[in-house]
């Protein structure tokens, strides 16, 4: 006997379970085929994925859309396509006769909304809830902050969901749910929850990112001044140690950027979240040298913060902005957005972030060659540095000084500084930090000539990005420690390191020629 169920009849003695996903995607365009036919579909080979895809690769949508294929051969295929890019309109567009996708949802939702069990009810208002969320999937702590009550409480509500079908488990704690049932769900939350719970939904969940974020920065750059004028309060997930802040950031990453996009231009905008957002994912971002996100969240700050007036928040996403050039070689955008920058921190009377801003330009000096310019930056900014109290920056302040030192042969000025920089950095605990001294000490070394000095340099910088996982990095140093290798001889361990940095640029898909990062500090 076979019996189908949108319920999980786990509770079946002797019955063996099969869970149905959605079909894959040549699966339902031969779905639709079968029913508008193969010849017709065939002929939009595009429009035909297009219309698969926005029936989220659902049988019974795909039935429907085939079925008004079928009643209407007039139509071309991307006509029916198109009318199904309206998200606002899709689940209208997906009935045909007796069929409608709406009505199968609404079945598995009113059991839940209907039941006498406050578990269920609150399994259903979580669900509307989900509507609210953009990204495409969502942990226990985002289901905890829309609901506004605990994790525990949230997963039992999560779960439910998923025995109703109405949602699918990821990974442990983690949830994500079919893009039609989204839009379901958002359809149930307009209806059934007033915008001001509404709102206050959507606050919660922003807050929960903007807290969980501030945690993962203070454990990935302890002491860094950013997002030091606010703090939020929620619940977060505990995030102790290197590792745990960088798989939480890879893992809620596009969760973040989608949320950054829905507080700027979504129906219910909350444009500070996105200057917030920004501020404090500058970390993660230029440790895993992501600039074309850094340049995308960053130009979403830029506009809320110039919608709602908030010149320091505009200042914060312009040398944010600034550094992104930077990061992709691009030196004069660089210098136009950081002297932007530096203009409105100076307007504000911030000479903290005024002093920051500066040692930023002064690396986008040295790329350029301009390295007079850059030592009397540096220079110029030591001293309000240190009368703030920012370890972080006169760490990354005295790096591009003693590098700039290093590039005009006054190496033993050069391996001042940057010893100086390494103690700074040393104490604040921070290993990529500590490493990009320690390889920066191996290049000065090298060019002064102390050849295995420089060795011990680099490879104790190369241990440090194998431990936290920084990949580029570690193929950087492995490139320039050949050449250390090469200088003394070692011609068979050098080409081990050339070999080694190789591999690691084709995997990362970034070109061999591009064997230099750009000095963006840390």
């Amino acid at each position: 006997m076979l019996i189908t169920s949108r319920q999980v009849l786990s509770t079946l003695d002797g019955a063996g379970h099969v869970h149905l996903d959605v079909l894959r995607a040549e699966q339902a365009v031969h779905l639709l085929g079968r029913v508008a036919g193969v010849e017709r579909l065939a002929a939009e080979p595009g429009a035909a994925s297009d219309l698969a895809r926005q029936c989220d690769y659902l049988p019974l949508a795909l039935r429907i859309a085939g079925a008004r294929l079928a009643a209407r051969p007039s139509w071309p295929v991307h006509a029916l396509a198109e009318r199904l890019g309206d998200e606002r309109t899709r689940l209208d567009e997906l009935e045909s006769a007796d069929l409608a996708v709406r009505s199968c949802f609404q079945v598995s939702y009113q059991a839940l909304t209907a039941s006498e069990d406050h578990r269920d009810r609150t399994a259903g208002r979580l669900f509307r809830l989900l509507g609210l969320h953009r990204g495409p999937e969502f942990s226990t702590w985002t289901a905890a902050a829309l609901l506004g009550t605990s994790p525990e409480a949230a997963e039992t509500a999560l779960e439910r969901l998923v025995d109703a079908q109405l949602l699918a488990a990821v990974g442990l704690h983690r949830y994500a749910m079919h893009d039609l049932l989204l839009l379901f769900a958002r359809e149930q939350a307009a209806r059934d929850e007033p915008e001001a719970q509404r709102r206050a939904a959507l606050e919660r969940m922003l807050d929960c990112y903007l807290a969980t974020m501030q945690r993962a920065q203070q454990v990935l750059q302890p002491g860094d001044p950013g997002g030091a004028g606010w703090r939020v309060e929620a619940q977060t997930p505990p995030l102790r140690s290197w590792t745990a802040a960088l798989v939480w950031f890879e893992q809620e990453r596009a969760n973040l950027l989608a949320a950054a996009h829905q507080a700027v231009h979504g129906p219910m905008p909350i444009p500070r979240f996105a200057a917030r957002l920004a501020e404090v994912m500058y970390w993660f971002l230029l440790i895993r040298t992501n600039w074309p996100e850094m340049e995308s969240v960053n130009q979403l700050a830029l506009c809320a913060a110039r919608r709602d007036g908030d010149r320091r928040g505009e200042a914060v996403a312009l040398n944010d902005i600034g550094q992104a050039h930077l990061g992709a070689g691009r030196l004069d955008q660089a210098i136009t957005s950081l002297g932007h920058s530096k203009a409105l921190f100076a307007e504000l009377r911030d000479r903290h972030w005024e002093s920051i801003t500066i040692v930023h330009l002064a690396v986008v000096y040295r790329e350029q060659g301009e390295l007079e310019r850059t030592v009397d930056c540096i220079r110029r900014t030591l001293p309000r540095l240190h009368e703030a109290g920012d370890l972080v920056t006169v760490g990354g302040a005295l790096g591009v000084l003693g590098l700039a030192y290093g590039d005009q042969g006054r190496f033993d000025e050069a391996i001042d500084c940057l010893e100086q920089s390494l103690r700074i950095r040393d104490g604040i605990q921070n290993p990529l930090s500590e490493a990009m001294t320690l390889t920066n000490l191996g290049e000065v070394h090298y060019r002064a000539g102390n050849h295995r000095t420089a060795v011990e340099f680099y490879e104790r910088g190369l241990r440090i990005y194998r431990d936290i996982g920084d990949r580029r990095r570690e193929a950087e140093t492995l490139w320039q420690l050949g050449h250390v290798r090469e200088a003394l001889g070692q011609r068979e361990q050098a080409r081990s390191c050339w070999h080694g940095a190789q591999a690691i640029f084709t995997h990362l898909g970034v070109p061999v020629t591009d064997r230099r990062f750009r000095s963006v500090w840390v």
